[in-house]
């Protein structure tokens, strides 16, 4: 009878042992979960701002690409405006 009563004991420690080792895994598992949707989350913000700022950049470019295009447009004209003043002031000593 006392053999019984032993292998009940050692049998409830380790059904009281299997029941606590399945709430921490219980535990452990909401808490990865809550990390994991954090990360999620904080994926999610990277990804928006990576995209805001290749929008930002592509923006960038083209104003630069517009503001070169104008320079070299003003750059022509000085040219031509060059070249007037210097016909007429060949005219002029002519």
């Amino acid at each position: 009878m006392t053999a019984n009563w032993a292998l009940m004991g050692i049998a409830g420690c380790g059904l009281l042992f299997v029941g606590l080792l399945a709430a921490l895994l219980l535990v452990h598992g909401q808490h990865l979960q809550a990390l994991l949707l954090a990360q999620c989350r904080h994926n999610a913000m990277q990804r928006d701002c990576l995209q805001r700022l290749h929008r930002d950049e592509q923006e960038l470019r083209s104003t630069v690409r517009a503001e070169r295009a104008h320079v070299a447009q003003l750059q022509r004209k000085v040219e031509l405006l060059q070249a007037l003043l210097g016909e007429a002031g060949a005219a002029a000593w002519r």
